[in-house]
């Protein structure tokens, strides 16, 4: 009796450490891994993807441009004088030296002979310091004057030298200021306008007239780094004016900026356009269309998955591997873009998979189920 008993015991002691061991840490109470696993994927958001594919994207870069006159010349008066006549009119045409605007030459004239009468005198001085300096050197062989005053005969005849070279720059520029009455075209163009009338007196250096050179006109636009990059200098261009009946011009790119705008940010690109016809006006707008010759291979990606965040441009970005995965949001740098697709400069690489459905339930690290049907 007492062994049944003494058995009875053991095993009702062996049975309660058991139950004890089965509702402790480690018992059934704890969920199992496909608990755990379906619980992630309950939380997981579901998403669209898409790979970002390294590729060239055929969009042709656009850039709005400014027509300017292939050269501009506001004219002023070299000399002070009373106008005496104006000789071109606004809209004339005219050659480089055609005269414009003619001034009093009175006293242009005065002072061109007052250096005239200088300079005769001057030689007149020099001829006879030479001829003194020469007969002080025949003296000198004789040793019939002293040094002392064979070396003031050779002073006087190179200071009278020095002023003849004094009164010929002073006669040359009596010369020129005579010359400079008449006012003249400084290139071949068009006059624009004509800023003074007869009767009045100008002072040196007052603009008088405005003329223009429209045989050729320039075109400035601005562009991203991105799109400079693609451009080098004889790269063809169409240009339709806003103005005209959208008969597209062709040209070439002439010259690429490589200092950025401070203002814009943009890298300016110029043109050169014959305008033979002048049928292109100073300060018209343009659309211009520029065929790059170097093409870049970016990462692409579908205009569907860029999201905002503030005022960055930002994509999430599938990281991971098995079935439950997590996105992290990256900020990027966008290129051209067309229809479906858009360049990244930075923030994605070739290769990597982006969320193009489902952003807005996103943050970065969100755990997300990638629907497989999108083809990513």
């Amino acid at each position: 009796m007492f062994s049944v008993s003494r058995k009875m015991g053991r095993w009702l002691g062996i049975s309660g450490i058991l139950l004890i061991a089965a509702c402790g840490p480690g018992g059934s109470d704890r969920p199992d891994a496909s608990e755990t696993a379906i619980e992630a994927e309950q939380a997981a958001v579901r998403v669209l993807v898409s790979r970002a594919r390294a590729d060239s994207l055929q969009a042709k870069p656009q850039a709005s441009g400014l027509s300017r006159a292939f050269q501009r010349a506001a004219v002023a008066a070299e000399v002070s004088g009373r106008v005496l006549r104006r000789m071109a009119e606004a809209g004339d045409s005219v050659r480089a030296g055609t005269p414009l605007l003619e001034l009093d030459p009175t006293r242009a004239r005065l002072a061109q002979r007052e250096a005239e009468a200088s300079l005769l005198s001057r030689q007149t001085d020099l001829a006879e310091a030479q001829k003194d300096a020469r007969r002080g050197d025949e003296l000198s062989a004789e040793q019939a004057i002293s040094d002392s005053e064979l070396e003031r005969l050779h002073a006087r005849r190179d200071r009278a030298a020095a002023g003849l070279r004094l009164a010929e720059v002073h006669l040359a520029r009596a010369r020129e200021n005579l010359d400079d009455t008449t006012v003249r075209a400084p290139f071949d163009g068009i006059v624009e306008s004509v800023d003074v009338d007869a009767g009045e007196f100008i002072a040196a250096g007052t603009p008088v007239a405005m003329v223009v050179d429209l045989g050729k006109i320039r075109l400035r636009a601005g562009l991203t780094a991105s799109e400079a990059a693609r451009l080098t200098v004889g790269d063809p261009v169409q240009v339709v004016f806003d103005a005209s009946s959208g008969r597209p011009h062709s040209a070439s790119i002439r010259s690429i900026g490589k200092v950025a705008d401070p203002a814009s940010g943009t890298f300016t690109v110029e043109i050169w356009l014959p305008n033979e016809d002048l049928s292109i006006r100073d300060g018209m707008t343009a659309t211009i269309e520029f065929n790059p010759s170097v093409e870049l291979e970016l990462p692409l990606i579908p205009r569907a998955a860029l999201a905002r965040s503030g005022t960055n441009a930002v994509v999430f970005v599938v990281e991971g591997t098995g079935k439950i995965q997590r996105v992290s949001q990256r900020q990027v740098r966008l290129g051209r873009s067309d229809d479906q697709n858009i360049e990244v400069l930075q923030g994605v690489e070739a290769g990597e998979q982006v969320v193009i459905d489902g952003h807005f339930a996103l943050r970065d690290g969100s755990p997300v189920l990638v629907d497989q049907s999108s083809g990513a």
